[in-house]
């Protein structure tokens, strides 16, 4: 909610903005999956904020850009983009799937550990995803499939929250024109996706001073 209400401030008053919420499933480890009102696209950015699962039944967490909205359940899926992390081991992995199987993995040591708080940002670039791991560059993935037009749904799973707020969602709220960026922020049970102009532009805000909370 700081993010939001920082975000909200910091945008002239001439930009329409509008804010869509989806509420996560707190009694499930299982994969969750939120569709997207219009497609990923160059300008948009992601935003994690979460913690490593607890439970020892779940031994990765597992971020995917879904091709198209697939269900939780479905056993076939296309994925943009899939970040993997053994919360067991020390290996992260990224890694496109698709029909006739996975592009070969691109291991890194992984920042996401079992019980641990952890950031992820990801700027959705015209030819790549720029990962960032808790405020530090970790990682640029070039595409192996065309993306526009194509990631249509987020899924998670693998991940705690160290606090929510009230479950229940706003009703929509403000307004999307069609060529607004999207800010899709994940965290405190919620996943928001904010609609106007993209966090890319803006210039870096000293936060000792107030600002953005990234």
């Amino acid at each position: 909610m700081k993010f939001l209400l920082a975000f909200i401030g910091f945008l002239p008053m001439t930009t329409a903005i509008g804010i869509l919420c989806k509420p996560w499933d707190n009694k499930t480890d299982s994969r969750q999956v939120f569709t997207l009102e219009t497609p990923l696209k160059t300008g948009d950015t992601i935003f994690l904020n979460a913690t490593g699962s607890s439970s020892k039944s779940i031994t990765h967490f597992i971020f995917d850009l879904y091709e198209g909205t697939p269900l939780a359940t479905d056993a076939s899926k296309n994925a943009s983009l899939r970040i993997i992390a053994n919360l067991n081991t020390t290996m992260m992995a990224f890694n496109t799937n698709t029909p006739d199987g996975k592009y070969k993995e691109e291991p890194k040591l992984s920042p996401v550990k079992r019980n641990i708080s952890f950031k992820i940002k990801i700027l959705v670039r015209q030819l790549d995803y720029q990962i960032f791991v808790n405020d530090k560059l970790f990682w640029t993935y070039n595409f192996r499939r065309p993306l526009l037009g194509t990631v249509k749904a987020i899924g998670i799973e693998g991940i705690k929250f160290t606090s929510t707020t009230e479950n229940s969602c706003p009703a929509y709220f403000g307004r999307r024109n069609s060529p607004d960026f999207q800010t899709i922020v994940i965290e405190g049970g919620k996943v928001n996706i904010l609609y106007g102009p993209t966090l890319q532009d803006l210039p870096p805000v000293d936060n000792s001073k107030g600002g953005i909370e990234i």
